[in-house]
Order: structure tokens, then sequence, then C-alpha cells
């Protein structure tokens, strides 16, 4: 939804610039304004970190939804663990988290199974064995990026906590 949002706003800028330029018959400078604007959003969008974007207000959005009560789906843990590595320490917070859910109910099962698959894919993704952390050092600095350090080291020093959580939650979930 962000790059949704992203594209109209881009749009919308693209229209005003259309009507300040071509319908006032200054057209030539319309092309070079709708290729500027694109670049600035392309900056934009890059430095902002969108998927720590998304893990923030999925966060703020299920808390909200927990005060209030109103029955919506919690937390979806399995799609903050699948994010890239701006938003992995919001998702090992959460997935770290204390349940929240009572105890003995079809809810708690299902918790505990979405801690465990998202548990799982943070180790697999960006764990102490992951195909990140064994990268070739010779070309690293051709992939390196500050939010995959980060993540790295943050699940790093978490992880036993990490495998705690997949290795319990998932024993439970099988049985």
């Amino acid at each position: 939804r962000l790059y949704a949002v992203a594209l109209m706003a881009w749009l919308a800028i693209v229209i005003v610039w259309l009507v300040a330029t071509v319908l006032r018959d200054h057209g030539r400078a319309f092309v070079a304004g709708a290729v500027l604007s694109g670049l600035a959003m392309l900056g934009v969008l890059n430095l902002s970190d969108p998927d720590r974007i998304v893990a923030r207000v999925n966060v703020a959005r299920a808390a909200s939804v927990a005060r209030t009560g109103s029955g919506a789906p919690a937390l979806d843990l399995r799609h903050l663990a699948g994010l890239r590595g701006g938003a992995v320490p919001i998702a090992v917070r959460e997935v770290l988290r204390p349940s929240t859910v009572q105890l003995d109910s079809v809810a708690q099962s299902t918790d505990v199974a979405a801690r465990c698959d998202a548990a799982s894919e943070l180790l697999r993704r960006w764990g102490p064995s992951s195909r990140l952390a064994r990268q070739d050092v010779a070309g690293a600095w051709r992939w390196w990026n500050a939010d995959n350090v980060g993540a790295l080291r943050v699940v790093s020093e978490r992880a036993a906590e990490l495998e705690r959580v997949a290795s319990t939650g998932c024993r439970r979930h099988t049985n």
C-alpha cells in the first residue's frame, strides 16, 4: 500500500505540473519536471526505509486494535518477519514480546504457530547461519546494506531467544 500511495502522490504532482505548464503553453518544461519529480519521489522512498514504515504502522495498528477490542485481526507476525532489513528489529521485538492471548484457546495456538513461523523465518533469513551472514567477504561490498547489517546484528544478538521460540512453538504447533 505504501508504494501505491507514493505512486498516487507522484501522479498528483505530475497533474499539478501539467496544469502549471502544458495548459499555460509552457509544454517544454513539463517532461523535465515530470522526470525530476519522479526521481525525487524515488529518492524519498529510498531514504525513508519503506519496510520500517510498514512495520511501525502495522504494530501501531495492532496495538490500537488491542486497546479498542474491536475484534479485528492481530499483528501478522509472519508478514512482519518477511519484510526487509529495516523492519527486522521491530519484528524481533514483536516476536519475543510476551503473548497477550488467553490461555487454552484457539487464538493461543494460532499465536504460538505465528510466533514459531516468524522466529524461524527471521533465523533463516538473518540468523548466524543465514546466507547473508556467510556471504563471501571478497565481493561483499557490492551487496552491503546498512539495514541488512543491522538486521544481522539484531538477530545474532537475540538468536538464542528466537531459537527457543521457534523450537518450543513449533513443537507445540505440530502436536
